[in-house]
């Protein structure tokens, strides 16, 4: 009999969230969701506003960039626009943190990003670093979520998908860059539904439910993630 369940967070509430480079690099210090009033719905994902209905794709104008990604000579000129273009999205949607969701894993995510899960909080510097590497196609990806301001999800290509609001996207209009292409049209976010989500917590009190639920070895699997690397057993 195998039971799901949601282990005890891995991260440091205390630990202090800096913006400097290498940590937007390598996704540490993600914040706990208590430190955040994220607006959830009932089945804990992000809640997504309908005033979300613009949507913008940045990608790379060059077609080397877009088939060759980070190993393109032009690589870094994109990407260093990608990330200024993506931080003056945030900057105007007045997002302080985004909340992650839809996680997809498919290696085993390096020292600094292992807090990484569906629900913690990143701050923009952290989400434009993960969003840099889902557009080079490195992963691990996501959807980064300011509920009723922004939603960023990964595209193909080298390209990101941004929902904002009618008001923002007017700010936004007079975006542009040598090496980015942006694309508007109306859009909204499709909708996150979570089917029969797990609430209960790795505790003691669950072992003990284990225990009394098989008298051999029992395997539990929770799945924390999409993807390969998005599954951890216990015995």
């Amino acid at each position: 009999m195998a039971i799901a369940a949601n282990t005890v967070s891995e991260i440091d509430p205390e630990d202090p969230v800096r913006a400097d480079e290498e940590d937007v690099l390598n996704g540490s210090n993600v914040m706990e969701p208590s430190a955040w009033a994220s607006g959830r719905t009932e089945n804990g994902g992000p809640r997504v506003a309908e005033e979300l209905s613009k949507e913008l794709s940045i990608s790379p104008r060059s077609e080397s960039v877009r088939e060759e990604l980070a190993d393109a000579a032009a690589w870094s000129s994109y990407a260093a626009e990608f990330r200024r273009v993506l931080g003056a999205v945030i900057e105007k949607s007045g997002a302080d943190f985004l909340e992650v969701g839809g996680l997809l894993v498919n290696e085993p995510l390096p020292a600094g990003q292992r807090g990484l899960r569906n629900g913690a909080v990143v701050r923009p510097p952290q989400a434009i670093g993960l969003a840099e590497a889902m557009a080079a196609g490195r992963g691990p990806y996501c959807q980064f979520t300011a509920s009723g301001r922004l939603q960023i999800e990964s595209g193909w290509d080298g390209a990101v998908h941004v929902y904002t609001t009618p008001e923002v996207a007017a700010d936004l209009a007079a975006l542009h860059g040598e090496g980015v292409t942006f694309r508007w049209r109306d859009a909204a976010p499709e909708p996150v539904e979570v089917s029969d989500p797990v609430d209960a917590v790795a505790d003691g009190d669950f072992w003990a439910r284990v225990a009394e639920a098989s008298e051999r070895l029992t395997l539990v699997c929770e799945r924390w993630a999409h993807g390969a690397h998005g599954c951890r057993g216990s015995a």
